[in-house]
């Protein structure tokens, strides 16, 4: 779009130099409103569905803690996709400062995602296991930690490069925004790999070895880690493209092929929390007959004590009088 200054020859003045009006938006190839609309659209009703599963249906501590991290990513996309939509619209993609938000959103929007995956796997782990709380609380702290640290990196390097380089510029010239970067993903990387490990392991290990899974339900516990390992190598699928937009900023960048491989993982990973029977009922069935189970078993260890405790009274008693009848006469 250009600008031109309204001029009168007649008057003695001249027509003013043309100046270009950048299209940020246009320029790292965002072409669809439609397809930010719809995709807003979509993160909307998944906010709606999981705000529900969160009030209504989640029973356990931990469902509630994961619906509260999914909120975090349908508050970041809702936000994105709707910024995206409204630069995309007429001529707002010339605004630089709407156009740096829009990226920035959307470039740390992917990370609650990590987290669910790291949260999943650890419980998962621990109700096979019969975890103490104490050993649980401290596995969560430190993939807390290690999340802090990675997500942190990476949003340094997000909101310095978007924030206060040129435009354009190569981010490879800038070794310390590079090392940022290069830990604080390969770091998010490394989690959702572990989670795919872990809980693949986890699917394994509920089949072929006793644990403290209720049999009943060891089936639908086998299931459900199986549909964690599907959502972490969508993650990985997402994360392994990313990486290759990172270090080849100028191959790759067609909006079709961000939405097909960049944004599509994400939505699916979310189909498994729209319904909470799908999944994290799991959690909440097998986690209230692991706490039965374990206030029956203590019910029961009270109970035995108390009667060995009766039965050691008994036979004191007993033992007392024998010698009461034994006592010679004085």
């Amino acid at each position: 779009m250009n600008s031109t200054a309204t001029t009168d020859p007649a008057n003695g003045s001249y027509p003013s130099a043309t100046f270009p009006r950048i299209n940020y938006a246009h320029l790292v190839q965002w072409q669809s409103s439609v397809a930010a609309f719809i995709f807003t659209a979509l993160a909307a009703l998944i906010t709606v569905c999981i705000t529900r599963n969160l009030v209504q249906k989640a029973k356990s501590k931990h469902s509630k803690m994961i619906y509260v991290y999914l909120l975090f990513w349908c508050i970041f996309r809702v936000t994105a996709f709707s910024l995206r939509a409204y630069i995309l619209t007429d001529e707002n993609g010339e605004n630089y400062k709407t156009y740096q938000w829009t990226s920035i959103i959307a470039s740390l929007g992917f990370m609650p995602l990590a987290e669910v995956l790291a949260f999943c796997a650890l419980k998962s782990l621990a109700l096979m296991y019969g975890f103490s709380n104490q050993k649980l609380h401290r596995l969560d702290l430190v993939i807390k930690l290690c999340f802090l640290v990675f997500g942190g990196l990476v949003t340094a390097f997000v909101v310095d490069y978007t924030m206060n380089k040129p435009f354009g510029s190569e981010p490879k010239t800038y070794a310390g925004l590079m090392v940022c970067r290069e830990i604080g993903f390969n770091g998010l990387l490394l989690i959702t790999l572990t989670a795919l490990a872990v809980s693949f392991g986890n699917t394994r290990q509920s089949i072929v070895s006793r644990t403290q899974i209720p049999p009943h339900l060891v089936s639908a516990f086998t299931r459900m880690n199986g549909m964690v390992c599907v959502q972490a190598v969508l993650m990985v699928v997402k994360l392994v493209y990313t990486t290759y937009r990172n270090w080849n900023p100028s191959q790759g960048r067609s909006e079709v092929l961000w939405y097909a491989i960049g944004m599509a993982p994400e939505f699916v990973f979310l189909l498994w929390y729209v319904r909470h029977d799908t999944l994290l009922s799991v959690f909440d069935e097998v986690e209230a007959a692991v706490d039965e189970t374990g206030k029956a078993a203590s019910e029961d260890l009270k109970l035995e004590e108390a009667n060995v405790l009766s039965e050691g009274s008994d036979e004191f008693l007993i033992n007392r009088g024998g010698q009461s009848l034994k006592r010679p006469d004085s």
